[in-house]
C-alpha cells in the first residue's frame, strides 16, 4: 500500500471518529452504527436495563445528547452468561433516523459489554424523543424497553 493510500485511510478514519462525536451531524445516507467500548458519555440518559434474549443478557437504550440539539442512540448490551452472543440491532426511533439505524452483526464473548453507537443526527434541542432497540440471534428476537427522553 502507497504512502497516499495510507494517509488517504488514515485520514478517513479520523473523520470518521470527528462526525460520530463532534457537534456535525453524520450524513444523512449513513444510517448503520458503529461498535464501540461503553463509554461514561453514552450512559447519562439511559432507560431501563433489560434481560434480552437469554437470562443474563442484558440491552439498556441510550441517547447522547450535546446540548446543541444533536443527539445519537446508543444500545449497551451486557454479556453475563457463560457462551458467546452473535446477534443482530438496529435502534428504532422516527426522531432520529425516520425509521431505523442497524449495528453489524457482532459476537459478544462471556463477560464482555459493548456499545453500538448510532449515527449522529439533528432533532433539535427540546424536542422528545422514544427509543428501543431490537435484538435478533438467531430465531429470538427481543427488545429493550421503550425510552423517552427530551433533548435539552
Amino acid at each position: 500500500m502507497g504512502r497516499f493510500t495510507k494517509t488517504l485511510a488514515v485520514l478517513g478514519a479520523a473523520s470518521a471518529a470527528f462526525i460520530s462525536f463532534g457537534s456535525t451531524p453524520a450524513s444523512a445516507a449513513a444510517k448503520d452504527g458503529a461498535w464501540m467500548d461503553v463509554r461514561p458519555e453514552f450512559t447519562k440518559n439511559c432507560g431501563h436495563t433489560t434481560a434480552i434474549l437469554y437470562a443474563n443478557f442484558w440491552g439498556q437504550s441510550c441517547i447522547v445528547d450535546n446540548g446543541k440539539g444533536y443527539a445519537q442512540a446508543v444500545l449497551i448490551l451486557s454479556n453475563q452468561t457463560d457462551t458467546a452472543v452473535t446477534s443482530d440491532n438496529y435502534a428504532w426511533s422516527d426522531a432520529l433516523y425516520g425509521s431505523y439505524s442497524a449495528c453489524p452483526t457482532r459476537t459478544i464473548t462471556p463477560g464482555k459489554q459493548i456499545a453500538c453507537v448510532s449515527p449522529t443526527e439533528f432533532v433539535g434541542r427540546g424536542r422528545a424523543l422514544k427509543l428501543h432497540h431490537t435484538t435478533y440471534a438467531g430465531a429470538r428476537v427481543d427488545y429493550t424497553s421503550d425510552y423517552y427522553y427530551a433533548m435539552k
